[in-house]
């Protein structure tokens, strides 16, 4: 999941150099007339129609980068989860009775020619939901499927799709991400202790004119009302802001949902934590290993950590294993943020 992330980061950092070069050409034309008398450089770079463009471009790609983003990690997150399911029926009910339900539905699309999914069958659609039905073959979930939406992705259709895995009420989990609430304190002015209480409409009103320009230049509509250079790069900031707090809430899922379901050896809680990444406990009979997966859960809230174990002391004596024939008071190092209220689990 995270390479779609990188991906659709790497494109705004390109927008935002886009802009960049922009300023540059716009800051060159001018010094260029005022020394030569020349009028026609300047002209080029800052005619009306060279800033629709570049404005109706900023516009299409910002939308562009949020859609292709959110189709991408929703059949990511759906891959990952399925391969951590045993069987078809370890899988969320939600996600169960929309997968049925989206399959049949795309199947009657593509009997009525829609080429959006054109590398995908009919068959192929329907051979892998028989895999779900039959417990010996590994399933194979049509992820393709869940890719469909008919309205722009403005805040209720966000909740909509990724809710269609299971995932409810995405967009108030966003608005917990640190990203998300640092960004609005930076540019907005907003109060950091405030901002639990703000209104989606202000909150999100950067995707929401994102989405209404996007649809007017689409249309053929000439807005007047042009974006300034210096609004479009907040927007390619806000999406960038966006898109990387819906990838921290599906992966905060997505441990949660590995926790319940991988074999795993109880740690507890741990004697001490040190610098918040050091767990010292007992052995307590299991293999530890450099490189294993870790998980903390917080058994009030119910929130699950995972990771891996950087490195094992034992009082000046650095370790790769600890057998599970032997018992002793070892340090163990992760690569997350430890809490002694916490219980600790090993996966096998």
């Amino acid at each position: 999941m995270r390479q779609i992330l990188l991906e659709a980061t790497l494109k705004l950092n390109r927008l935002s150099s886009y802009l960049a070069d922009n300023e540059v050409l716009r800051t060159v034309a001018a010094r260029f007339e005022r020394e030569s008398s020349s009028k026609e450089i300047n002209r080029v770079f800052s005619s009306s129609d060279r800033r629709l463009t570049d404005y109706a471009y900023c516009i299409i790609t910002l939308y562009g980068v949020l859609e292709n983003f959110n189709e991408s990690i929703i059949k990511a997150y759906i891959n990952a989860i399925s391969n951590i399911a045993k069987r078809y029926l370890d899988l969320p009910e939600k996600m169960r009775v929309s997968h049925l339900s989206l399959t049949a539905d795309l199947v009657l699309l593509m009997q009525r020619g829609q080429r959006k999914y054109d590398k995908i069958t009919v068959e192929g659609l329907i051979s892998n939901l028989n895999t779900c039905l039959n417990t010996e073959n590994p399933i194979i979930i049509n992820s393709d499927v869940f890719t469909q939406h008919t309205s722009n992705f403005r805040v209720d259709t966000i909740n909509t799709f990724f809710s269609k895995v299971a995932v409810e009420s995405l967009i108030n989990k966003v608005k917990d991400e640190k990203q998300f609430v640092d960004y609005h304190v930076r540019y907005n002015g907003l109060i950091e202790t405030d901002i639990a209480n703000i209104t989606d409409d202000i909150l999100f009103a950067e995707l929401n004119d994102i989405v209404q320009r996007r649809n007017e230049i689409a249309h053929g509509v000439e807005n007047g009302d042009l974006l300034e250079i210096s609004i479009i790069k907040q927007y390619v900031y806000f999406v960038e802001v966006l898109i990387s707090s819906i990838y921290s809430v599906l992966i905060h899922e997505y441990e949660k949902f590995r926790f319940e379901h991988v074999k795993k050896n109880d740690l507890g809680i741990p004697i001490v934590v040190y610098d918040s990444s050091i767990i010292c406990i007992n052995s307590a009979g299991f293999d530890i290993h450099v490189n294993q997966t870790i998980y903390s859960f917080n058994e009030t809230t119910g929130h699950v950590k995972m990771g891996k174990i950087i490195s094992i002391k034992e009082k000046d004596t650095f370790l790769e294993v600890v057998p599970a024939t032997e018992r002793k008071n070892i340090g163990i190092r992760v690569d997350f943020k430890a809490k002694d209220n916490c219980k600790y689990f090993l996966e096998e």
